[in-house]
């Protein structure tokens, strides 16, 4: 069974055939086919945006084992020469070794903080992906667009190139009105500009989706959506059970925010608990040595810490707020999705199972067959033209409105994180 798109073309070509003179083809560009697959797994591969979420990960990483280390203890030592009378010196040496004792479980406080921005990290390098992706399709299935729009007025622009070609040679033999002639020559230099927009469009498109490939213009410039329009879904979506959306990576990282948020406050809090620095003091005044036994600790005179405890609790508040914003959104984002989606599968419906592009085509072919018949004029013929016309053209921009309807119903609904993996390795 042939897809609309090449129901749209056979009619198109039956038309060219209709006409008294051969098909005038440009030279065809070598272009490089990409599926979608393809693109996707070239923009993993290659995404800018990917690699620096990537990055971030890693610093991470590497800031988790910096919390998890201990303050490294100090040695120092020191050398005094002491003058005992006119022709008498001496030596003094100190040796201390300290070591700072952390109290209030701030190891343990702070490392917990480095592992909820590690794993914030992760999430936002899932939600990266996610999001991402979406772009991505949106972008691929733009082109497809644009190279459907760019075939359509392409084949009707070379039909009125050869529709005027006839009509002229008929004015010379006086068999055709000159209005007539100039009628058909304007609709044929407005589908020239047409083409020209689809032309442009189409550069735009290979560009954009060049770009998220990380392909230079000269590579992008060729590229070819080679994959079909998806096939069309059933009518309605159901939304499913929406307390998962709580494992979709935008709503796990603003949650994740928030654990860390408040991990940070509780480290804040530690503060005002002391820790103690223990010394061993060894010291020789000859003749006599000494060994002492030093304890300091902080004294909180100016200040305990309220400042930087107020700041922790203030962005804690701050993180409670975007997660309810966030999941505020999301649920939007979802009814939204559906909503899209299901108003381009009506349309799209309208199109190929409500008759709407078939009756366009049968009336064109029915308004080239009178004209040449001589059954009917030039008007009802370029009325019949541009009806085919634009509703082919919205047939295509349906098909592209259903594909990335359903592009953004797959995202909003990509319940990414799994409930059994904590650690959230990437």
């Amino acid at each position: 069974m042939r897809t609309p798109s090449q129901r749209r073309m056979a009619l198109l070509s039956l038309i060219l055939a209709s006409t008294l003179c051969p098909p005038v083809l440009k030279a065809q560009t070598p272009t490089h086919a990409l599926s979608l697959t393809e693109a996707i797994a070239q923009w993993e591969k290659h995404s800018i945006d990917l690699e620096d979420a990537r990055l971030r990960i890693e610093g991470a990483r590497i800031d988790e084992q910096i919390a998890g280390q201990r303050p490294n203890p100090e040695l120092s030592v020191e050398t005094r020469q002491v003058s005992a009378g006119r022709d008498e010196t001496r030596a003094d040496t100190t040796v201390r070794f300290e070591q700072r004792i952390e109290r209030g479980n701030k190891p343990a406080l702070r490392q917990n903080a480095a592992q909820q921005r590690y794993r914030v990290a992760t999430l936002e390098r899932m939600e990266t992906q996610r999001s991402g992706r979406l772009a991505l399709e949106t972008q691929y299935y733009a082109l497809r667009l644009a190279q459907e729009t760019l075939d359509i007025t392409r084949a009707v622009s070379a039909l009125y190139r050869q529709s005027l070609a006839a009509a002229e040679r008929r004015l010379n033999e006086g068999d055709m009105p000159g209005a007539d002639v100039n009628r058909l020559r304007v609709e044929a230099l407005r589908l020239e500009n047409t083409v020209q927009e689809a032309e442009m469009a189409q550069a735009e498109a290979r560009l954009g989706l060049g770009y998220l490939l990380g392909l230079p213009p000269e590579e992008a410039g060729v590229l070819e959506a080679s994959d079909p329009w998806p096939p069309l879904p059933p009518n309605r979506m159901e939304t499913g059970d929406t307390a998962q959306l709580s494992r979709r990576s935008d709503l796990a990282a603003a949650q994740a925010r928030l654990d860390t948020a408040r991990a940070e406050l509780e480290l804040a809090r530690s503060e005002r608990t002391r820790d103690v620095t223990l010394g061993v003091l060894a010291e020789r005044q000859a003749p006599a040595s000494y060994l002492g036994l030093e304890v300091r600790v902080p004294l909180f005179i100016h200040h305990r810490y309220e400042a930087q405890i107020a700041r922790a609790q203030l962005e804690t508040t701050q993180a409670e707020a975007a997660l309810r914003r966030e999941t505020a959104r999301a649920y939007r984002e979802l009814e939204e999705a559906r909503i899209n989606l299901e108003h381009a599968i009506a349309r799209a419906q309208r199109f190929e199972r409500g008759g709407l592009l078939v009756a366009a085509e049968k009336a064109a072919r029915n308004a080239e067959f009178a004209y040449t018949q001589g059954a009917s004029d030039i008007m009802e013929l370029l009325d019949a033209r541009r009806t085919f016309l634009n509703t082919a053209l919205e047939a295509a921009q349906a098909r592209a409105d259903l594909a990335i309807a359903q592009a953004g119903w797959n995202a909003a609904t990509h319940f990414n994180i799994p409930s059994d993996a904590p650690n959230l390795s990437p």
